[in-house]
């Protein structure tokens, strides 16, 4: 059983994270995201988040939205060194960042 058991079902995170501060990594390890449909500003201004692990097959649903999910998460970085972009930090950019993935 993992940690994310509790939230099974969870459709927002809407503004979740929002602003924390002292957050440097996110395991999102057995977090099952079916469910979710809202990541609007989700993780956003966590100005010291550099690092969101999570499983291999970790995949969005369809019609899940969320506009400025890692706005202004500047540290942030993927596991192939894909850096965060002013002009891409919405909730496409919760994906697994593969060798040989363009980005």
């Amino acid at each position: 059983m993992s940690d994310w058991e509790n939230v099974r079902g969870l459709a927002s995170l809407r503004y979740a994270m929002n602003g924390c501060s002292g957050l440097v990594s996110l395991d999102l390890s057995g977090f099952d995201p079916s469910s979710l449909k809202d990541l609007f500003y989700a993780f956003s201004r966590c100005k010291t988040l550099d690092t969101i692990y999570a499983d291999s097959t970790l995949a969005l649903r369809s019609g899940c939205s969320g506009l400025g999910a890692f706005y202004k998460d500047i540290k942030l970085k993927g596991g192939n060194g894909t850096a965060y972009s002013s002009s891409a930090y919405g909730y496409a950019r919760m994906v697994i960042d593969r060798e040989g993935q363009a980005e």
